[in-house]
C-alpha cells in the first residue's frame, strides 16, 4: 500500500442519525446512547478500552498521511483559496545582544471545503417547526441556533467536543472494486458498494465494531498536485 493509499475519507459516523430522514419524527432527542446534552456524538465509542485494543494492532510503527498538505494547488469547493506567504524576511527583528529575528506568516483563506476537513456536530442541521410552534435550526442531540451561535464560533457542538480519535481502521478499496485508479468524477458511494468491497476484501460485516474508523480509497489522491511552497 503506497502512502497516501488511504488518503481520501475518513468516515467515523460522528453523527448518529440521519437529520434528512427525520422529518416527520420530532422530537430525535435526546440521544438514546448518551443522553441529554451530549456533543461528542459516536467518539464517545471511543473509550480507552477501544484504544487499548487497537494499540495491540500496531506491529512495526508505520503511519501513513491521512491529511492533504495546506497549499495553494489542494483540492477547494468552488472559487475559494488558500494563499499563505512570509510577508518579509525576517518579519521581526534582530533584537537583543544576540540579535533574535523571528517570521511570521500571512494566510488568506476560507477554512470549510478546503482540503482536508473535518465536519463536526455543529455542521449540519435542519430547519424545523417544533410542538410549540416555533420554526428554528434544529442539529445534533437538540441543540437550536439559539443554543449554538455566535459571531465568534459555535458556543455548542464545537469540534473541540469531539473526542481524540486513536482506533481501529478499515480500509475499503473502492477504486479496485471499480477497476479504476480513479472513480469518476461525481462518483456516489452505495451502501451496496461497500457491501460489495467488504465482499471482495474477504471482511465480514460482523467483524466491524462500534467506533472503527472506515476510510475509502476512491483515488482521488492521484489529482493532488504538489507545490514548493506548503504549510502543515
Amino acid at each position: 500500500m503506497k502512502k497516501y493509499l488511504i488518503n481520501s475519507l475518513l468516515t467515523m459516523f460522528l453523527q448518529p442519525f440521519n437529520l434528512l430522514s427525520q422529518v416527520d419524527r420530532i422530537p430525535w432527542w435526546p440521544n438514546t446512547e448518551w443522553g441529554a446534552g451530549d456533543q461528542a456524538g459516536a467518539s464517545n465509542w471511543i473509550t480507552p478500552d477501544k484504544i487499548l485494543k487497537a494499540m495491540t494492532l500496531v506491529k512495526t510503527g508505520k503511519y501513513y498521511e491521512l491529511g492533504n498538505i495546506y497549499e495553494q494547488n489542494m483540492p477547494m469547493s468552488g472559487a475559494r483559496q488558500y494563499k499563505l506567504v512570509i510577508p518579509s524576511f525576517p518579519t521581526h527583528g534582530p533584537e537583543g545582544p544576540e540579535k533574535v529575528v523571528f517570521n511570521d506568516e500571512l494566510l488568506t483563506t476560507e477554512i470549510g471545503q478546503v482540503g482536508t476537513q473535518f465536519d463536526g456536530l455543529g455542521h449540519p442541521g435542519r430547519v424545523m417547526k417544533l410542538p410549540d410552534g416555533r420554526e428554528t435550526e434544529v442539529f445534533y442531540n437538540g441543540f437550536t441556533k439559539e443554543d449554538m451561535k455566535d459571531a465568534y464560533g459555535l458556543k455548542k457542538l464545537g469540534i473541540e467536543q469531539i473526542k481524540p480519535i486513536i482506533t481501529r481502521g478499515l480500509l475499503l478499496d473502492i477504486a479496485s472494486l471499480k477497476n479504476a485508479k480513479t472513480v469518476a468524477d461525481g462518483f456516489e458511494l452505495s451502501i451496496n458498494d461497500v457491501k460489495a468491497a467488504l465482499a471482495k476484501q474477504g471482511i465480514s460485516e460482523s467483524w466491524i465494531e462500534p467506533g472503527d474508523a472506515i476510510l475509502f480509497n476512491f483515488g482521488w489522491w492521484r489529482n493532488i498536485r504538489s507545490s514548493s511552497m506548503v504549510s502543515r
